[in-house]
């Protein structure tokens, strides 16, 4: 592989493809836009295709070595950390981490950035912000996140979700492909008041020759309700 970008990139349009996203967003919202602050690199495009924009993070760093960590978000509420662990196949050096962020909402070009942040608001709840030097999540009052600087196979891709102020969903992690692409696999919601519910990719993914769709949000609080009663899905 010549350099990262290719291969961050190739990951990033193969995931969408597999995705069959629901329609948040709109071209008008998502004009392309390829920027760099300090070792940031931060693209935004829309996939026509798939009604979808989507925001990538690079570590300009990484481009030499192969070893770095990258962001992708889209405007369905998908977050992805993905991992590049040196030259190699992709399935013994890449592996991916997601998580889902709800509500989801349509994606309205909430864009902020100065030099050393940037900002993408998810929804009302709250906004992910990255720091521009180490490219990193950055705490917040109401999100709190553990990042292992080290890029290594163990970490399960190195982010870890502290707090978030309502329901999100972590796929969990997986070399060379994306956690959501095994219909037997489990995710786990979680909520702001530490309940958690364990569920089946195909309780909650819609699997169809090769392409998954996440459920929309009603049909995702109907599934989860069924399966954990208890577990509160206040937004």
């Amino acid at each position: 592989m010549k350099n990262t970008k290719f291969r961050s990139y190739a990951f990033i349009f193969c995931l969408l493809f597999q995705l069959k996203l629901l329609a948040y967003s709109e071209p008008q919202n998502c004009q392309r836009w390829l920027t760099s602050l300090n070792n940031l690199q931060f693209l935004r495009n829309y996939q026509t295709d798939i009604s979808s924009c989507w925001l990538s993070l690079d570590n300009m760093n990484g481009y030499t070595n192969f070893v770095y960590r990258s962001y992708l978000v889209t405007s369905d509420g998908l977050f992805l950390v993905f991992n590049s662990y040196g030259s190699g196949p992709n399935s013994t050096h890449t592996g991916a981490r997601e998580f889902y962020f709800f509500p989801r909402e349509p994606f309205r070009n909430d864009v902020e950035m100065d030099q050393d942040t940037v900002s993408i608001k998810i929804n009302h709840l709250f906004k992910l912000q990255f720091e521009t030097k180490v490219i990193r999540l950055v705490n917040q009052f109401n999100f709190k996140v553990k990042t292992d600087p080290k890029i290594n196979r163990n970490n399960q891709g190195g982010v870890e979700i502290l707090k978030y102020p309502g329901v999100y969903l972590d796929l969990g992690f997986s070399m060379g492909r994306s956690p959501s692409d095994d219909p037997q696999r489990k995710g786990v919601f979680k909520n702001d008041l530490d309940q958690s519910c364990t569920v089946q990719n195909k309780d909650i993914f819609d699997y169809k020759e090769g392409d998954s769709v996440l459920q929309g949000d009603n049909v995702l609080k109907e599934t989860v309700s069924k399966i954990c009663p208890d577990f509160l899905w206040k937004n």
